[in-house]
């Protein structure tokens, strides 16, 4: 099994709280739509509503799980094994390879030849991954991403992300360097590593009603 490793793992980690999460996502997610609002001064419910689309997602483990929350960098190999973010099979991103990690959602984008026809027969903007992905080569910045292991039981899923993930992961496939990847990743609380074991072969107050 490969694991994202928090005790024992090469590179500073830092435990945040779930709290910190939410505002850093609810930051990104204004300046992608272009949001006029004051992060730093919202209230919690205020926080979830910025997030827009995802915001039922965010509420399920922010709010509603226990998880301890640390920021550290990904390898390349804990980066490829996250499963896709979670969603009914076969819609999204769990439409695009048969497997539902990251690594294979890159892999079937670098292996196409008609990049077009691929992006008019999946649900996803397959075009706009291959822009980022050559826009990592000249040093474009990914931002942080959000990993999530809900139990002990379950594998770590990319939470927010996935566009950026699978173009890092298609740029090294396509002979690009990993240059690390930045992320909070939420574990069950007395864990000391999230599993991410490939597909393929007490709470927090301040975020409670």
């Amino acid at each position: 099994m490969r694991d994202i490793e928090i005790d024992d793992r090469a590179g500073s980690v830092e435990q945040v709280t779930a709290e910190t999460v939410l505002r850093e996502w609810a930051r990104r997610e204004i300046e992608d739509e272009d949001v006029d609002a004051d992060v730093e001064s919202c209230s919690t419910d205020e926080l979830f509503e910025l997030l827009g689309d995802p915001q039922r997602l965010a509420e399920s483990f922010l709010r509603e799980e226990d998880l301890d929350w640390y920021r550290l960098r990904f390898t390349e190999q804990e980066l490829r094994n996250l499963m896709v973010v979670k969603g009914p099979e076969d819609e999204g991103w769990r439409a695009v390879a048969d497997e539902n990690d990251i690594e294979s959602v890159a892999e079937r984008l670098a292996a196409v030849d008609d990049v077009e026809s691929l992006h008019e027969n999946v649900p996803k903007d397959v075009l706009d991954v291959r822009e980022m992905s050559e826009e990592f080569r000249s040093g474009e910045e990914a931002g942080v991403f959000i990993a999530v292991q809900e139990s002990v039981d379950e594998p770590a899923y990319l939470a927010d992300g996935n566009h950026r993930a699978v173009a890092i992961v298609h740029h090294a496939l396509t002979g690009g360097e990993y240059e690390g990847q930045s992320a909070y990743v939420g574990i069950p609380p007395g864990e000391d590593a999230a599993s991410l074991e490939p597909h393929r072969d007490e709470a927090h107050p301040e975020l409670e009603q």
